[in-house]
């Protein structure tokens, strides 16, 4: 997890001091984040829901496209692939970027499932059906 926040602070020094470090940093999001980024091929889009500060974009900085979508408007980690979004319904993210599917990746780890019940069940089935490529602890 040092090894994340030294690299942020080395290569994006001006952005460093502006992102909030908050709970994406707990090492089971630092671990998932960082296994996925070894086996999804870089010729891979991202879509991360619930992107938070985007601190893992990093680890996808050589990847296509990463899409960082949150309903929490905060400093993110700007890099050259990146694409912030409000919150976006999958199916209009497919039509008005006009994602293929079968190299976009879907990250819906960082929810907080249990603090959005009232959505979380129609976001799962969304995810499901719109992503043919998803990694999900609800979905």
């Amino acid at each position: 997890m040092e090894d994340l926040y030294l690299s942020i602070k080395r290569f994006y020094p001006e952005q460093w001091e502006n992102l909030i470090i908050d709970d994406f940093f707990h090492a089971h999001y630092y671990e998932r984040y960082l296994t996925l980024s070894k086996v999804i091929p870089q010729d891979f889009v991202i879509v991360d829901y619930g992107c938070g500060n985007a601190c893992q974009s990093f680890f996808f900085r050589e990847f296509d496209r990463y899409f960082g979508i949150d309903i929490v408007e905060r400093v993110r980690l700007e890099l050259p692939n990146t694409v912030y979004l409000d919150f976006l319904e999958p199916e209009v993210l497919i039509k008005n970027y006009g994602l293929n599917l079968d190299k976009t990746f879907a990250i819906a780890s960082n929810i907080r499932w249990s603090k959005q019940t009232n959505i979380a069940d129609k976001l799962a089935s969304n995810f499901r059906a719109n992503f043919t490529n998803l990694f999900s602890l609800k979905a």
